[in-house]
């Protein structure tokens, strides 16, 4: 192990190593090298066996979580989109194990499967797998861990990075549903002042990654703010909001066709994308309504009543598609 990639370990988790845990749910072919690179790492390896606990096994201590291909691509990116949405997952690195590809095609990968760290063979090195592995656990660290701000501007920066892919616009911003534009104003002049990327630019050497993140994080927020103040596009959102929470929350209440449809369904996880499904398709987001579809036959490969479905919504889409009859913003 090279002097570099030692120092870059030990930097990986900060001062609180021994409390962080990873989540490995790769296959039995996962090298001993893997669990090698996780001890160096100072990361306690937790096996999770079924891939359909991997997303309610993370918790606030999981800093890593190790996916592999043989759960297939489709099911990979619908569980890394799930991750991504724990209100900890700004500090959790995804680390997906393949040998189906090229290392020319690894890059590519990395940006098909939403937003996974690193996409490594299972054959990767050591030494390599160390640099790459704690290389990942420094740019996920959370600002506060970074030393770089005061901990009140740092804690504040945590605090909309762990809200900013999870729930509505009103939670990811911090406000009431009831609040009014200014307070909407002023709530996104407080974060923009302490996200906004030519703040942390000078840092960019001990950010790493986390630069990145902040300016992805500022990105929503502007447009968030740009939905909430004004009075129309707001009250669409709000209609589009309500409509989505009655059909989370109150599935009783739904048509029949709707409650036929999650009927067809036999798990969880397919459950969850019927019903991301029909959002989307009530909002009129047909790309997004094909795309959890598909996630939902993943998880039920055998479900051919509910492949068929799929199949339907694939063709409205495609048609949408086609004809421009929905506006570029909901149908692509």
């Amino acid at each position: 192990m090279t002097e570099a990639s030692q120092k870059l370990a030990q930097l990986a988790l900060g001062k609180s190593t021994a409390r962080y845990s990873g989540l490995v749910c790769a296959g039995p072919h996962i090298g001993a090298q893997f669990y090698s690179a996780m001890a160096t790492c100072n990361l306690v390896v937790e096996t999770v066996d079924d891939v359909s606990k991997v997303v309610q096994s993370v918790g606030s201590k999981t800093r890593l979580v190790v996916l592999g291909d043989h759960i297939g691509q489709d099911r990979l990116s619908d569980i890394c989109q799930r991750l991504r949405r724990l209100e900890h997952s700004h500090k959790v690195a995804i680390l997906v194990f393949s040998n189906a590809f090229s290392e020319r095609e690894f890059a590519s990968r990395q940006q098909q499967i939403w937003n996974v760290d690193l996409c490594l063979p299972k054959t990767t090195p050591k030494d390599f797998l160390i640099e790459k592995l704690s290389t990942a656990l420094v740019d996920r660290r959370p600002i506060a861990e970074l030393g770089c701000l005061t901990i009140g501007i740092a804690n504040e920066i945590d605090e909309v990075l762990s809200r900013i892919h999870t729930g509505d616009y009103y939670t990811i911003l911090g406000v009431p549903a009831t609040a009014d534009s200014t307070q909407i104003r002023a709530l996104f002049h407080k974060h923009a002042q302490v996200l906004h990327p030519d703040r942390h630019r000078s840092r960019a050497a001990q950010y790493g990654r986390t630069l990145q993140r902040l300016a992805h994080a500022y990105k929503r927020l502007s447009e968030i703010h740009s939905v909430l103040t004004s009075n129309t596009k707001r009250r669409e959102y709000d209609l589009c909001l309500i409509s989505a929470t009655s059909l989370r929350h109150e599935p009783e209440k739904l048509p029949q066709s709707m409650k036929l449809e999650l009927e067809l369904c036999k798990t969880t996880d397919a459950r969850i994308a019927v019903v991301e499904s029909l959002i989307a398709r009530m909002t009129g987001h047909w790309k997004a309504a094909y795309k959890a579809m598909h996630a939902a036959v993943s998880a039920e490969p055998d479900n051919f009543p509910l492949r068929d479905k799929a199949e339907s919504v694939k063709k409205v889409y495609m048609l949408c598609a086609a004809s421009h009859s929905v506006s570029n913003g909901n149908w692509s």
